[in-house]
């Protein structure tokens, strides 16, 4: 049997503060053996939570419920569980000692043993004991060291538990299972020791901070281009302070006594006020955030991070994202991810960097869990036999690929321009490139500056390719949204769509892939880069069709090609292959094109200027790409010869 225990008093002056990991024991236990022992206002009829909570309201349930992995249970499935109550006098004198002040309280509570709570647990224990019913484990949300020390006395381990820093909606949903603690006096430590003495002897897969950010991140948050070229044009800060609640469990019992002020003015002395950038906890009232001249208001924590060269925190989850992307993180207090902090008074050595990938990979498939598998008995019970370091990680990994599975149109379209790529294998490129007279593997954004009045790195400016691109996707965008640029060349224009929309599947193909030097952002964007052929490419169909295909210079291009016999199908054979396998094309035309376009029944939308004398258009069979009221009236007048 488990043993689950909620806090029986009001937390944060909020009774059953805990009532959706409540709710979501009951649904993913149903059928175990469990003994819930808290305060009776966790067993209040349903529907006085549901009146009462913000995070029960119509437009908040379905997140709240899919957040937490639970449906709702009803009254009979509350009622009928096994109960054990503790009322809240239990915790009078300590209350009465703090005067009242639920926040001392807590900090007692997570940090030392209060003995009236270790007896009504020892005196339970022994008296489960003596009814021959095994305990096997004590799920607690929070460190509790007088629960801790009644479980020693029988030798039941305690498993705490929590949600972790990677959270829907712009990460997988994870989770903490500790053994020791949670938050703080955890596990981490050794358990990383004695996965890395196991990883010398066995073979385990390590991935890079992009292939980790790219296998967690399953959503992007909603910006606007404004917002996001904004974070390009802003400069970076030296340091960007992450602040937390100001009352939350992990902060008062695990800061290391530093609060939001403390480690504010600790920066200050070690760097200029003007290098410094402070993020305000969104879900602290206005009176408990920090006042100070360079405070950032961007819309998540992601963004915030990327503004900043390097992160400081407490302890506060925005520590570890930061790691994630790159950045130098330095935790002042304790923390499961402490052992990923560098020391702001040293300087980064090479071995620290390199040690740095695998402690991260150990974080998140050896130590964090997918949260679906939280109240997993199953899983619990294959926990609670003490498997080894690598042996946790591999089947983690396992868990969470099944979480994550790769959808099947993503699937699909990778296997497709796979086969392209081995096509591709078998001929030569002398008869096979349709423009002898340009230049193999180079792209000089010089030219591109020249034909269109901006180089593809100018993002901010709006006549740039990327920047009408990014624009226009906006409204499109949704999960496992597919982009291919067709003939993609130095892949700029992908990689900076990819920077806006991190959670969208990016491929580029070119003939020439393998002539191309890429830059780095292009290499660690996560898109996937293919060698390939048009005539291959437009003669052959995909089994799902891709959200949006790009083809920007070469499509208003035919003219110049150099086109054998058997090729001169191929500028059908492309609108063809658009119409059929494409939701939205987006090319530069010229106009005959876009009239030609027009007569095969195709919605045209102008996004603006293209290269030299094309216009870049937007077009789709089957989903309408209408501009709006002001921007028709502006493109008819600007580009009346096309319309």
């Amino acid at each position: 049997m488990f043993i689950s225990y909620f806090e029986p008093f009001k937390t944060r002056n909020e009774e059953a503060f805990d009532i959706n990991f409540f709710y979501s024991q009951v649904y993913n236990f149903k059928g175990e053996d469990v003994l819930y022992v808290t305060n009776k206002f966790y067993f209040k009829d349903i529907e006085y939570y549901r009146k009462t909570r913000p995070s029960f309201g119509e437009d908040a349930i379905k997140g709240t419920t899919k957040y937490y992995c639970y449906e709702f249970p009803s009254n009979e499935d509350i009622s009928s569980l096994d109960k054990r109550f503790i009322d809240e006098s239990l915790f009078e004198p300590l209350f009465k000692k703090y005067g009242n002040d639920c926040t001392k309280v807590e900090r007692f509570l997570l940090t030392s043993v209060y003995e009236p709570l270790f007896h009504f647990f020892d005196s339970l224990l022994q008296e489960l004991n003596k009814q021959n019913r095994k305990v096997e484990t004590i799920l607690i949300i929070k460190n509790c060291p007088s629960i801790e020390k009644a479980a020693r006395r029988y030798g039941i381990p305690v498993l705490h538990y929590e949600i972790a820093p990677f959270r829907n909606p712009m990460y997988m949903q994870t989770a903490y299972m500790d053994f020791s603690g949670v938050n703080g006096k955890t596990e981490v430590l050794s358990r990383f020791a004695k996965f890395k003495d196991e990883y010398q002897k066995t073979e385990v897969e390590v991935f890079s901070k992009e292939e980790l950010l790219s296998f967690l991140k399953i959503q992007e948050e909603k910006r606007s281009l404004k917002d996001f070229i904004n974070t390009l044009k802003t400069r970076k800060y030296k340091i960007g302070l992450a602040g937390q609640v100001y009352n939350d469990s992990n902060l008062i019992a695990f800061s290391e006594g530093f609060d939001g002020k403390s480690s504010l003015d600790f920066l200050l002395k070690k760097f200029n006020s003007k290098d410094i950038l402070v993020r305000n906890h969104p879900g602290n009232p206005t009176g408990k955030n920090l006042d100070f001249k360079n405070v950032d208001h961007s819309s998540n924590s992601y963004e915030f991070v990327k503004r900043c060269k390097n992160i400081v925190t407490i302890n506060s989850s925005v520590g570890i994202e930061a790691i994630l992307l790159d950045r130098n993180a330095y935790i002042l207090g304790d923390s499961p991810f402490k052992f990923l902090s560098k020391d702001i008074d040293k300087p980064i050595s090479d071995e620290k960097v390199q040690d740095e990938l695998l402690k991260l990979n150990f974080f998140i498939f050896g130590y964090l869990i997918p949260f679906e598998n939280l109240f997993d008995a199953s899983y619990i019970r294959w926990r609670l036999t003490f498997p080894s370091e690598v042996e946790i990680y591999n089947k983690n990994l396992h868990l969470y690929r099944e979480a994550r599975a790769m959808p099947s149109n993503v699937k699909s379209i990778e296997s497709y321009l796979e086969c392209i790529q081995g096509m591709s294998n078998a001929v030569n490129m002398k008869d096979m490139y349709l423009w002898p007279n340009t230049l193999v593997g180079k792209s000089d954004q010089n030219i591109i500056k020249q034909r269109v009045g901006a180089s593809d790195y100018e993002i901010d400016s709006k006549r740039s390719r990327p920047h009408k691109i990014i624009k226009a996707l906006k409204p499109l965008i949704h999960d496992n949204f597919t982009v291919l640029d067709i003939t993609c060349a130095d892949a700029i224009v992908i990689s900076k769509i990819k920077y806006a929309y991190p959670s969208i599947h990016v491929y580029g193909m070119d003939c020439a892939k393998d002539e191309f030097v890429f830059e780095s952002d292009v290499i660690n964007s996560g898109i996937k880069l293919y060698k390939g052929y048009i005539q291959h490419l437009f003669r052959t169909n995909p089994q799902e069709q891709f959200d949006l295909s790009i083809m920007l210079n070469t499509y208003r291009g035919w003219n110049s090609a150099f086109f054998k016999e058997c090729d001169k199908d191929i500028p059908e054979a492309a609108d063809r292959w658009f119409i059929n396998n494409s939701v939205f094309t987006i090319v530069t035309a010229t106009k005959d094109q876009i009239k030609l376009l027009r007569k095969k029944g195709v919605n045209v939308k102008i996004i603006g200027k293209g290269e030299s004398d094309s216009i870049m258009i937007m077009f789709s069979k089957t989903k309408k790409c209408k501009n709006d009221i002001f921007a028709r009236t502006k493109n008819y007048y600007k580009y009346r010869l096309f319309l």
